[in-house]
């Protein structure tokens, strides 16, 4: 201590010296003059240039590296505050399960459209259920020392583990760390289980897994979670449980299990194909012996327990209880929920990137929560209806047409389908409803033709075209013959309004009307427009385009495009679901109507009258289809004597037939138009207690008319004969003068 007076306050000042302080500081004798001014002392020897530059570049780098130090730490300091508020938030808000009604885990669900559930589906495998409190502490050990044995310690992430297998992926360390007891604990093991991201181990889902853990564990106490990954657990030979795998392989309840059975079981959780003790029964002892040294090593055996497991000698059955081996039959599935299994799996595996083996998996024992539009009185009767032959047609029963049916809303939901005719005796098979692709024939003349034209004011219900050939085509043999010809086999070869044309499924005038809209105008409204996802461009485009030479239409996207003739022109994609939810709560799938106006309200009205002439008018293919009470506005459709179609609008659904042959095998030839009866036959009962109802759509913009039949113009005081129709205010012929010609157009 040396005490020297402050020349500012007259009072000693100490100066003390550290023991920290270098030997150079402690052994020099520092005086301190009357102006607070110090020198050396005669003692202290001045310092030699070469060892001063030396010491003021050490100084220099030691800041250098103290302020690089202090930015780091600052930048950590922000990072990690803005990922703990991240976490905290994530964690806060995040999902919840439920792990109270833990068969979420185990079965997806799939409702109707009032909430009921209507399917329920499992995992393909043996899952019984038993409590944490029925499982010995013993066998819980196993578990926990096998696969987190700090997981009582830590709050559902076990950081330590996590670094450390970090770490060893890092090419630098990895090499010289010992670290095989991977990052993931049983909390997120859990999770991922729940979730279903057996495949899916990309980064974005380890972070949802570490913050579903930390979630989840501030729910529910460690007891609860344990047991539920216990039940959770694949144990391998389509065993998922412990009790399952107790039952299995040693033919035993798990209350019964020793600590070397405890310890096999909890081995096969590494890997159920390598580590089971019936396929691999060297690794499965290597791995047992671990556990019970492990068990020993945390005190939760004795030595004398721990040598006595490790002497036991195992006995593997290999084989389910008697009364659990007898299988059941399973439920066959509706042809709705094969649709909703089938649509669900494509969406999988187009948004999450799934394989179809995978995505199945996922909606089978994912736990998902499937809300579909489908309406069960609806479906209970359509399938009714599919049983009874009588509906499709007395002749030809020796070889009975198949059929497929679609009834959907106007917001595009499938309120109910038959995919196929007679009992049906198998799930997920082919469903001519959602997977065939079939030519429509003359149904898609209105989506194609009439309503595009009548957008765009080229046509009107009264509009003259010549009934004639409108092309010379090659055959195969090198000859030429005039296209398109008629279902008829010829042409009139005289001027029809396009009324009549419709109503008889003419050829000839929606050729023309293609000629002139263009091809690739009719095929960008079918597939930009209307979402056919089949259109075939190429040589023969007219005809491909009408229908009559193309790949084919699926019917549900068929069935969509005729829903603007009934809802005043709006295009609404076909639903088979609502929303996919998975167990966490979180939507994985959702649909919801689009209200795409694809028509003018004016030329949707136009139409739906016009397809109402094809039921009601005398000369409509389409008369048998005619319900009491409730209007229809409907197309028939035959295409190559292979498909029969009969579509129709009504004021509460629009729905679709199709029959044929499943091998495009040639048309019993009196069936005809029998489509249009068959929807009637079908639909008149389906429709059973519905009141009777016209369609309300918006006239506002349309005016009923009478038209000269001769000339197609709205009708004059000399015009003799006339019939009515319905026409767009922003587009009315011109009135006839009376100069009709000698001979009247075929109505």
């Amino acid at each position: 201590m040396d005490n020297r007076k402050d020349p500012k306050k007259g009072k000693p000042r100490v100066v003390r010296m550290s023991s920290g302080d270098s030997a150079r500081q402690r052994n020099a004798e520092v005086t301190t003059n009357h102006t607070g001014k110090t020198k050396p002392s005669r003692k202290a020897k001045k310092p030699s240039a070469g060892r001063s530059t030396a010491g003021t570049i050490a100084r220099g780098i030691g800041k250098t590296l103290l302020i690089l130090f202090l930015i780091l730490l600052i930048i950590c300091c922000v990072v990690g505050t803005a990922l703990t508020v991240f976490i905290m938030k994530y964690v806060d808000s995040g999902s919840n399960y439920n792990l109270d009604d833990i068969t979420l885990g185990y079965t997806s669900n799939i409702y109707d459209k009032d909430g009921n559930i209507i399917q329920t589906m499992s995992a393909n495998g043996r899952r019984t259920w038993v409590d944490i409190e029925d499982i010995p502490q013993h066998v819980q050990d196993a578990i926990v020392c096998a696969e987190d044995e700090r997981f009582f310690e830590h709050e559902g992430v076990d950081w330590l583990r996590t670094i450390g297998a970090f770490m060893s992926t890092l090419p630098v360390v990895g090499d010289h760390l010992d670290f095989t007891g991977g990052g993931s604990t049983i909390t997120q093991q859990l999770i991922k289980n729940i979730n279903g991201d057996y495949y899916e181990r990309t980064k974005a889902n380890k972070v949802k897994e570490i913050l579903g853990a930390l979630n989840l564990e501030r729910n529910y106490p460690k007891e609860t979670i344990l047991g539920a990954y216990m039940n959770y657990i694949t144990m391998g030979h389509g065993n998922y449980g412990i009790q399952a795998g107790a039952e299995y392989y040693f033919g035993k309840d798990v209350s019964e299990l020793t600590i070397a059975e405890a310890a096999s079981l909890a081995s096969i959780t590494k890997s159920p194909n390598s580590y089971n003790p019936l396929d691999n029964p060297e690794n499965n002892k290597e791995r047992r012996t671990w556990v019970i040294n492990k068990m020993y090593e945390l005190g939760k055996i004795t030595e004398a327990e721990r040598d006595e497991a490790l002497n036991a000698e195992l006995t593997v059955v290999g084989s389910a209880p008697e009364e659990t081996q007898e299988e059941t039959e399973e439920n066959v599935y509706s042809w709705y929920v094969d649709a909703v299994i089938m649509k669900v799996r494509d969406d999988l595996m187009d948004q999450y990137g799934y394989t179809s083996e995978e995505a199945l998996d996922k909606i089978r024992g994912g736990g998902l929560q499937i809300y579909t539009p489908m309406d069960s009185t609806l479906q209970s009767r359509l399938e009714q209806e599919f049983l009874n032959d009588s509906n499709f047609s007395s002749y030809y029963m020796e070889n009975p047409l198949d059929a497929s049916m679609i009834i959907m809303d106007y917001n595009g939901n499938i309120l109910a389908l038959a995919g196929g005719r007679g009992e049906k005796t198998e799930s997920l098979c082919w469903n001519n409803a959602i997977q065939a692709t079939r030519s429509q024939g003359s149904c898609m003349k209105p989506i194609t033709v009439y309503g595009p034209a009548m957008q765009c004011d080229l046509i009107t219900w009264s509009s003259m075209y010549v009934d004639g050939p409108k092309m010379t085509v090659t055959r195969e043999d090198g000859t030429e013959e005039e296209w398109p010809p008629n279902w008829t086999g010829g042409w009139s070869r005289k001027p029809v309004t396009v009324a009549y044309a419709l109503q008889r499924s003419m050829n000839t005038v929606p050729i023309e009307l293609i000629q002139t809209l263009g091809v690739d105008y009719c095929q960008d409204f079918l597939e930009n427009q209307l979402g056919i996802s089949t259109i075939v461009r190429g040589a023969d485009s007219e005809g491909t385009t009408l229908g009559m030479m193309q790949k084919g239409v699926y019917q549900d996207e068929f069935t969509a495009a005729y829903l603007m003739f009934g809802n005043g022109g709006y295009y609404n994609s076909p639903k088979m679901y609502t929303k996919v939810v998975n167990a966490a709560g979180e939507v994985l799938l959702q649909k919801e109507a689009e209200n795409n106006q694809v028509l003018d309200s004016d030329t949707a009205y136009v139409m739906n009258e016009l397809l109402q002439t094809v039921v009601t008018d005398p000369n409509g293919t389409g008369t048998d289809a005619r319900l009491s009470g409730i209007e229809v506005a409907g197309k028939t459709g035959t295409n190559e004597n292979t498909d029969l179609t009969f579509v129709g609008c009504t004021p509460y659904f629009t729905a679709s037939l199709w029959m044929g042959y499943e091998d495009n095998s040639e048309l019993p030839s009196r069936y005809g138009y029998y489509s249009a009866r068959a929807w009637r036959n079908i639909m008149q009962d389906v429709l059973e207690g519905y009141d009777a109802k016209d369609f309300e759509l918006d006239s506002s913009g349309v005016r009923q008319l009478s038209y000269c039949t001769q000339t197609g113009l709205i009708a004059g005081p000399n015009c003799t004969e006339t019939k009515t129709g319905y026409y767009k205010t922003s587009n009315i012929p011109s009135t006839c003068s009376g100069a009709h010609g000698t001979e009247p157009a075929e109505e």
